[in-house]
């Protein structure tokens, strides 16, 4: 008897199939050559800075037309010398879908360096 309820949970699961659509979604967050800067502050001091952009033209990935977005973070004065931290974060996203197609990092944080 178990192993008749067992077979027939398997056989259960192996009977759904899901369907793999990916939506389309209507962008409203971010254009063309936006970008946003903004400043870090710890107890009245700027501590460090940062900017977000969206490249002024559409790049090609996996025969896509993509945004390229980069984020670029750094620490500022009396910051620094706890943790001079220079990061930059970027990806390319699908300017129909809004899903990433590929994303990269190059870090620069006190003697730890990624690329």
């Amino acid at each position: 008897m178990r192993w008749f309820v067992l077979l027939l949970m398997a056989l259960a699961c192996f009977g759904f199939v899901q369907e793999s659509t990916i939506t389309r979604k209507e962008n409203t967050a971010f254009g063309i050559g936006e970008r946003v800067d903004y400043e870090m502050y710890l107890w009245g001091m700027t501590i460090g800075k940062g900017a977000a952009e969206v490249d002024k033209k559409f790049h090609t990935k996996n025969d896509r037309t993509c945004f390229k977005v980069d984020a670029y973070m750094e620490t500022l004065g009396m910051a620094t010398w706890v943790s001079n931290v220079n990061d930059n974060w970027g990806a390319y996203i699908d300017s129909s879908e809004i899903i990433t197609h590929e994303s990269y990092r190059k870090l620069k944080e006190g003697k730890y360096r990624l690329d």
